[in-house]
C-alpha cells in the first residue's frame, strides 16, 4: 500500500512480506491468529496513517513500513468494536 498526501514530497508505504501471515482477498490480510485487515476500508486506512504518525512519520518524510509489525496496532485503532 502506497499513499502520500496532496502535495506532500513524501510517502507512506506499508509492505506485507508473505511467511508472516497471508493475503484474505484483494486488498486484505489476514494474520495467522485469523484476524483480518481489509485495506479497503477508510477506517483501515485512516488507523494505518495514524500509526505511522504515532511512530514518527511525517508527510514530508519517505517511509516504508513492516505492515505486520503495524499489524496489532492498526487492528486495535480500526476495530469498530473498539470505537467507544
Amino acid at each position: 500500500m502506497r499513499l502520500s498526501c496532496d502535495g506532500a514530497p513524501g510517502e507512506f508505504v506499508v509492505v506485507f512480506q508473505s511467511g508472516d501471515g497471508v493475503y484474505a482477498h484483494t486488498g486484505a490480510v489476514r494474520h495467522p491468529d485469523g484476524r483480518i485487515l481489509n485495506l479497503n476500508l477508510p477506517r483501515v486506512i485512516r488507523a494505518m496513517l495514524d500509526e505511522a504518525a504515532a511512530r514518527g512519520w511525517q508527510p514530508a518524510a519517505r517511509t516504508k513500513f513492516d505492515g505486520w509489525q503495524l499489524f496489532d496496532a492498526v487492528h486495535r485503532r480500526s476495530d469498530p468494536a473498539e470505537c467507544r
